[in-house]
């Protein structure tokens, strides 16, 4: 049998079109749904033994014991006996959907071009199909916020859902909050550097903040650097620091202090050190992981706990 030209780019349309969705989406639920019988843990209240949990059109109606539960059950029952159930995990400092391999280029899409682009929102850049994401949603990780990484403000942090067709499906909040990467604060140069003029690490997020601020205040015609400001300097939304050194965590407490702005610390490998001052300010610390190595040679080997 021969195939005529037209029929082949047919199949190789088809077969290349069937291979870019990896990614296998939930439908829509069309019936309701209870968890029968399972230990309900809400985390914010006790246990509840031999629960119920509800589902129609895709949300929780309904979390209590089954004795409490009033009407009947009409609907598809799971029972789930001797089964625990807890709320689905939140990733609070990933790239999920920004990155795929690391070392192909091509995959990498969390940083962009510029020191200083806190335009950039990581929500539209989200790839839906990204292979990583129903790993993760089978670890009972559901939520994620993903951040753009490299230079010194790389942009607006996202919180996704784990489950989508499109970037706008998958979006539960666009502007989690402003992403900065804190200069190390740290002096010194190596024997062999020649001498030049010691910077102030700090002056470029100081100037763009300075003429951040005097735009929101005399602003006149729209700059998308500077509008996308306006949410973490009115204090709708927390700058993120990516910190880790004890000097690094201080400094980023003092500058936001001066500047009464929300701070959330990403890292913090030393925020042990410091967590009266933390705690003064109110400030939420995000720690990258524990299965790591200590920082200092003098770190006790539990340091990261």
């Amino acid at each position: 049998m021969t195939l005529r030209p037209a029929s082949l780019i047919t199949i190789a349309v088809a077969t290349i079109a069937s291979g870019q969705d990896l990614v296998h989406k939930a439908p829509p639920q069309t019936e309701t749904i209870f968890i029968v019988g399972a230990t309900v843990h809400p985390v914010s209240a006790p246990p509840i033994e031999d629960g119920v949990i509800g589902f129609e059109n895709g949300r929780i109606t309904w979390v209590g014991p089954r004795t409490s539960f009033e009407g009947e059950m009409n609907g598809r029952l799971v029972r789930a006996d001797g089964m625990h159930v807890y709320p689905g995990l939140i990733g609070a400092n990933t790239r999920m959907g920004l990155t795929e391999i690391s070392s192909v280029r091509a995959s990498e899409d969390s940083d962009e071009t510029g020191s200083i682009t806190p335009e950039v929102r990581a929500s539209v850049a989200v790839n839906p199909d990204s292979t990583l994401i129903p790993v993760t949603r089978a670890n009972g990780i559901l939520t994620v916020a993903t951040l753009p990484s490299g230079g010194t403000i790389p942009g607006q942090a996202s919180v996704i859902a784990m489950d989508g067709w499109t970037w706008e499906d998958m979006t539960i909040l666009d502007d989690a909050g402003m992403v900065v990467n804190w200069p190390r604060m740290r002096g010194g140069y190596a024997p062999f550097d020649e001498p030049r003029e010691v910077k102030n690490p700090l002056d470029e997020i100081t100037t763009f903040f300075d003429e951040a601020d005097a735009y929101l205040a005399h602003a006149r015609g729209t700059d998308l650097r500077y509008e996308s400001m306006r949410s973490v300097l009115e204090g709708e939304a927390p700058l993120m620091v990516r910190a880790d050194d004890l000097e690094q965590i201080t400094s980023a407490v003092h500058f936001c202090n001066e500047r009464d702005l929300r701070l959330v610390i990403l890292g913090g490998h030393d925020a042990y050190m410091c967590a009266d001052l933390l705690k003064a300010h109110d400030v939420g610390v995000i720690v990258d992981g524990t299965y790591q190595f200590p920082h200092r040679d003098d770190a006790p080997y539990d340091e990261a706990y």
